[in-house]
């Protein structure tokens, strides 16, 4: 037991820790020191072993694994507890098993030892201290001291509860003790101002208050200031003190207005009294018999720290009878009752606990022992073991076990194990297991595992497998494969595939292709697409490997595709294999495509735009080289190229350098010097320009050049094109380019693209891409794609992903998913979860259950419960799914309430019996007639009884008169008996001896006595009390109070006056250091749920239910610390606290660092029975209902915001969401008052 001390201002607060499990008591408060105690029982049944009486356990029936059990073969069965020290116990609380068995404990006995051991010698040598007298089993005893409340102290390490031969059963044994205040003045050396009385006396620890009786002191009365003084022999914080007064009629008034001094310093002498500091003046106007002082009734002054006391008196005889002085914690080296004895010189910083000097705040050195008296093993790592039983802090490398005992396994890494399992840390390389016994698979990289699992940390080239048990593919590049599954991490050229099982395409590139896709890196000159499936067109030297475009033409080719011929009037039939514009012009041929003449130049002319280069022929000039006028009528020789002027001069009649006239206008359709030549025929409007006759105003229909000569291509939209390029204005649907000389890809739809660009205006079902080239996925539902990207507008039934590239999982119903995800929109019959691939419960009806959670949509016959696993035998057929009524009544040989069947006919005839209430259909055998056909004989005659009536009635039967088929007396007993048989007399407690003659409870109780036996005293009431319950009829006894009358419990540290029995307010305040209104400071509240035992009604991504309890407050998910659960109906979490607990108040932790407003409307149950389950859910109590409008982040409950409530008292905690998911980072749950 390890005590440590926390002071505050005005309260002593004592943190007892036993045996790992935390217990505050404040003052002279109880706590349990039975728990998880050693134990011993005289025999062992079934599985009731003998811990399980002190495990913290309340749980009363038998299937919930906490209750002991014996046989009954022995003339005493027995149990022990050994408390391991002697405690003054206070009380106990024994809880009896309720679901069979209950009156096997009747007549129980407890009995107690402070020396021997649990064994049949220590059972029969240890004290009786209490037997049971209840006729019938109870389900909690409760026992205050023995039910001896006049013993003052019930002092033992050992205890006893016994049986005369039966089974004994115990589900907790509970055993309470406390601590109090330490009287630091008894028996220390005092002095006083004079004697008639010896002063020592004061502190001799007689309360005697008669003068004859030799224990008071008493100085003379000559002084101005007599006095007695105590040296405590160092300083203590004083908490209290008492002074009995002397009683004798003479003497009582002598102390009226005495003083009370402290000193820390000084001595008992009159200096040491001047200098002392008055704490208390007594202002009473006349004597009292006893002086309580508490904190020298200064209760805002937080230490009063004094060695000396000193009590004084004006000018008279100071009669003390006993001077108690109380401090609620003994200075540091010392303990016991009065303080006096030294802490075990071992102890460290020499502190010990104060009641028994155990070394609390542990030992020096290499020491250990409830006094230190011990050496810890040479194998403790630095020699330090726990202070209290010895088991090593740590072990020096290579040992483990409590004490180190043991030698780690040589396999070990670095020799070092768990010091409580010898499991190792690590393993040496090439090793693994618990203890590292096993050897890493040969294939591992570097011989290394993980040395938990034995799983490789990596393979050797060409392995795979978690112990890389499998050899990777050959076709596996470098022979590597992927450590898990088996899929290469790239191929060798020319495979592909997740194990490069496939073969690329021939006409790849270099024989590569994707090793995932199969797709071709790039292709061979003259193939195109994803996998170079086609050939690009003979004309290109190369093509574009997605969209076949060509990356060059042979000469004499043009266009995207080299589909087109170059003009025949290019120079060498060569021409830029993208626009089809000539590269050069043959002679007299000119323009980008060399489709416009020069016939006037003598001999070449420019491309660019038909300026003739070597001059003109004879006949024509032109400004700039161009040579398109014709030399007018000049003589012979022609005239000047540049300008026109003729060489020779004119012919007759023509007068100007150029021998022309300048010519009239001429009229529509006319052109030349003369205007006598007709304009060409297909100029539009039959207007032409009037000296070249060109057709100035455009042509007619579908043709172009200057003399409107050529007709525009077929392929033109509308047949329209520039009238004087032949460039087409538009194409027509299915062609693209200047002259329209370009075929759209067959993909685009309907056959149209964008007449100067070739891009698709959109693409056939089936395609996507600018020229709509690509393919879409073949799992696209109706084989169509988003234009632009290729992803899929919808999956066919079984696939999922952007490409339909995925599979939905074959248990999916209708082999449909999300398109995204791939969950399952359904399940097929019999699975359920995101994806289907769970199982639903075999008992499921048609094997159906919920595609989202696995409950069942309907039990097979026989079967119930939401997963259909629980089950209804006992039914004629169907059971109701909820709560296992059968719906078809009960199976032949069965009946129940409630439709539940869960009982057995009776001794009926054939036809079995009434399902509702067991009556039999077809009566009874010979023997059996009452109607359900049990323990009713036939008629026998008075006085006997039977299957055949030949066995006389037991004695004591009033008349003689008893059951026909066992023997039982029905017609009552004689006289104060009572029994079956009358073989019980009733208890010398019933009132004039009169009690029930079947079950020998009382009629009526003599006074003082209560209960059905009237075996229960109320010596607490002031007088009689109510036989059912022990309720005072007429008030409680001066000093006892409690609800409903029961006065159960002390008044607490009340000023004279006691306290109201209703609650037990004191009714005149309370001394100094207790201020509340029933004058006892509250203990401290402690977190119960911290590493207590969860359970929820889901997990999602690994949200855990014992994060809830972890002690980790950290609201971020990414913390690790926050449980989540998934979204159904009703999600809940559960802690199991052990044991019951008065819950105070609450907190919950949110998730803060997202979906904070899922938790809004949460509920809390609570339930003292039950399990962590859906059924301990549904039956739990609601306590508290949030209603804030939005998540909080930290949510404080207290009481259940139910404060009228006394008691909130519960084991099992449930914080619940309807359809939500419900996520916790900490809940804590206190429990005080």
């Amino acid at each position: 037991m390890l005590i440590d001390k926390m002071l505050t201002k005005d309260r002593v607060l004592i943190c007892l820790l036993i045996s790992s499990h935390v217990y505050f008591v404040l003052g002279s408060g109880s706590f349990n020191v039975a728990l998880n105690k050693p134990t011993w029982q005289s025999s062992t049944y079934r599985s009731g072993v003998s811990s399980r009486a002190v495990d913290g356990n309340t749980n009363q029936r038998w299937y919930g694994n906490s209750c002991t059990e014996t046989n009954n073969n022995k003339a005493r069965e027995w149990l022990c507890v050994d408390l391991k020290q002697s405690f003054d116990i206070s009380s106990m609380k024994i809880f009896n098993r309720i679901d069979g068995g209950t009156n096997n404990i009747k007549g129980f006995e407890v009995r107690l030892s402070s020396t021997g051991n649990c064994d049949e010698g220590g059972f029969i040598s240890a004290t009786a201290c209490y037997k049971d007298h209840t006729s019938t089993g109870q389900s909690i005893y409760t026992i205050d001291r023995c039910n001896q409340p006049s013993v003052p102290s019930l002092s033992a390490r050992f205890v006893f509860v016994s049986i005369k031969r039966q089974y004994l059963y115990i589900c907790e044994l509970q055993i309470f003790t406390g601590l109090g205040s330490f009287n630091v003045a008894l028996n220390k050396p005092t002095w006083q101002s004079s004697t008639l009385g010896d002063s020592s006396n004061a502190v001799d620890g007689n309360t005697n208050q008669d003068w004859y009786g030799g224990s008071c002191t008493i100085t003379n009365n000559k002084k101005a200031r007599e006095w007695l003084c105590v040296d405590l022999k160092q300083s203590f914080d004083i908490s209290s003190m008492k002074i009995f007064n002397v009683l004798n009629s003479w003497g009582t008034n002598y102390i009226k207005g005495f003083e009370v001094r402290l000193s820390s310093t000084g001595n008992c002498d009159e200096g040491g009294f001047i200098s002392a500091t008055a704490c208390y003046k007594d202002h009473t106007s006349t004597g009292q018999s006893i002086y309580i002082i508490d904190r020298c009734n200064q209760p805002s002054v937080p230490s009063l720290s004094a060695r000396f006391v000193f009590v004084s008196i004006k000018r008279q005889y100071l009669y003390i009878c006993e001077l108690q002085i109380f401090t609620e914690n003994c200075p540091d080296g010392f303990y016991g009752t009065n303080c006096n004895i030294r802490c075990p010189a071992n102890c460290t910083n020499n502190i010990c606990e104060k009641m028994i000097g155990s070394c609390s705040n542990g030992c020096q050195g290499d020491l250990y022992g409830s006094r230190c008296e011990l050496s810890c093993s040479t194998r403790c790592k630095n020699g330090k073991c726990n202070a209290t039983i010895g088991t090593c802090t740590e072990c020096k490398d290579g040992y483990y076990g409590e004490f180190c005992e043991s030698t780690c396994n040589t396999n070990c890494q670095d020799n070092k194990c768990d010091r409580k399992t010898g499991k190792c840390t690590g393993c040496k390389d090439g090793y693994y297991g618990d203890v590292c016994e096993s050897t890493c698979n040969t294939n591992c990289q570097d011989n290394n595992c993980d040395w938990k699992t034995g799983k490789c940390t990596g393979c050797k080239d060409g392995y795979y497998g978690d112990v890389c048990e499998f050899a990777c593919n050959t076709n596996c590049q470098d022979n590597k494969c992927d450590r898990t599954t088996g899929e290469c991490t790239g191929c060798k050229d020319g495979f592909y595939g997740d194990v490069c099982e496939s073969t690329c395409n021939t006409n790849c590139q270099g024989n590569k292709c994707d090793m995932k896709t199969g797709k071709c890196t790039g292709c061979k000159d003259g193939y195109y697409g994803e996998f170079c499936e086609s050939a690009c067109n003979t004309n290109c030297h190369k093509c574009d490997r997605k969209t076949a475009k060509c990356t060059g033409c042979k000469d004499g080719f043009y266009g995207e595709f080299c589909e087109s011929t170059c003009n025949t009037n290019c120079q060498d039939d060569k021409c830029n294999w993208k626009t089809g514009k000539c590269t050069g012009c043959k002679d007299g041929y000119y323009s980008d495509m060399c489709d416009e003449s020069c016939p006037t130049c003598n001999g070449t002319c420019r491309q660019l735009d038909g300026v003739c280069l070597t001059g003109c022929k004879d006949g024509y000039w032109g400004c700039n080289g161009l040579c398109l006028q014709t030399c007018s009528y000049c003589n012979t020789r022609g005239c000047r190229i540049e300008d026109g002027v003729c060489h020779n001069g004119c012919q007759f009649g023509f007068s100007n350098p150029k021998c022309f006239n300048s010519p009239k206008n001429c009229p529509d359709g006319f052109y030349g010097t003369n205007c006598n030549i007709r304009c060409p025929a297909n100029c539009t409007n039959n207007i032409c320009e009037k000296m070249l006759g060109s057709c100035s105003n455009g042509c007619q229909g579908d043709l172009y050049g200057s003399r409107c000569e050529f007709s525009c291509s077929t392929r033109c939209k509308n047949g329209k094109c520039n009238a004087r390029t032949g460039k087409c204005t538009g194409c027509r649907d299915g062609f693209y380019g200047e002259f329209c000389e370009s075929t759209c890809n067959i993909n685009c739809q309907d056959d149209k693209c964008e007449w100067k660009t070739g891009k698709c205006t959109g693409c056939k079902d089936g395609y996507y891409g600018e020229f709509c080239e690509s393919t879409c996925n073949t799992n696209c539902q109706d084989n169509k794609c988003d234009r632009k990207t290729g992803k899929c507008t919808g999956c066919k039934d079984g696939f999922y992903g952007d490409v339909c590239e995925s599979t939905c999982n074959t248990n999916c119903q209708d082999d449909k998913c999300e398109r995204k995800t791939g969950k399952c929109t359904g399940c097929k019959d019999g699975y359920y979860g995101e994806v289907c691939e769970s199982t639903c419960n075999t008992s499921c009806k048609n094997g159906k259950c919920n595609a989202r959670t696995g409950k069942c949509t309907g039990c097979k016959d026989r079967y119930y419960s939401d997963m259909c696993e629980e089950s209804c035998s006992t039914c004629n057929g169907t059971c109701r799914q909820l709560d296992g009524v059968c719906l078809t009544g009960c199976k032949d040989g069965y009946w129940g309430s409630n439709g539940l069947c869960l009982q057995k006919c009776s001794y009926c005839n054939t036809g079995g019996c009434r399902i509702e209430d067991g009556v039999c259909h077809n009566g009874c055998p010979v023997g059996f007639n009452n109607p359900k056909c049990f323990n009713s004989p036939k008629n026998c005659p008075g006085g006997f009884y039977g299957i055949n009536c030949n066995i006389r009635c037991p004695a004591n039967c009033t008349n003689n008169v008893c059951g026909k088929m066992i023997g039982s007396c029905s017609n009552g007993c004689q006289g104060d008996l009572y029994g079956s048989r009358c073989e019980f007399a009733c208890s010398t407690r019933c009132k004039n001896g009169k009690c029930n003659a079947r079950t020998g409870k009382c009629t009526g109780c003599k006074d003082a006595y209560y209960s059905d036996m009237c075996e229960e005293s109320c010596p607490t009431c002031n007088g009689t009390c109510r036989q059912l319950d022990g309720v005072c009829l007429t008030g409680c006894k001066d000093g006892y109070w409690g609800s409903n009358g029961l006065c159960l419990q002390t008044c607490a540290y009340c000023n004279t006056g006691g306290c109201r029995i209703e609650d037990g307010v004191c009714h005149n305040g309370c001394p100094v250091g207790f201020n509340n209104p029933k004058c006892f400071n509250s203990p401290c509240s402690l977190n119960v749920a911290l590493n207590k035992p969860t359970r929820q009604s889901s997990t999602h991504g690994g949200g855990v239910s014992s994060r809830a309890v972890d002690g980790n407050t950290n609201q971020d998910w990414s913390g690790g610390s926050c449980t989540h659960t998934n979204r159904g109906a009703s999600e809940w979490l559960c802690v199991d606290l052990k044991q019951t607990f008065d819950i105070s108040n609450m907190k919950i932790f949110n998730m803060a660092s997202c979906c904070t407003d899922e938790m809004k409307g949460f509920e809390i149950r609570l339930s003292f029975t039950g399990h962590c389950d859906e059924a301990g859910f549904t039956s739990a109590t609601p306590c508290y209902q949030d209603q804030a409008q939005k998540g909080q982040y930290v949510y404080t409950i207290e009481r259940c915001n139910q404060p009228p409530v006394l008691s909130l008292s519960a084991r099992y905690v449930f914080v619940s969401v309807q359809r939500q998911y419900l996520h916790i980072c900490e809940l804590q749950i206190f429990a005080g008052p």
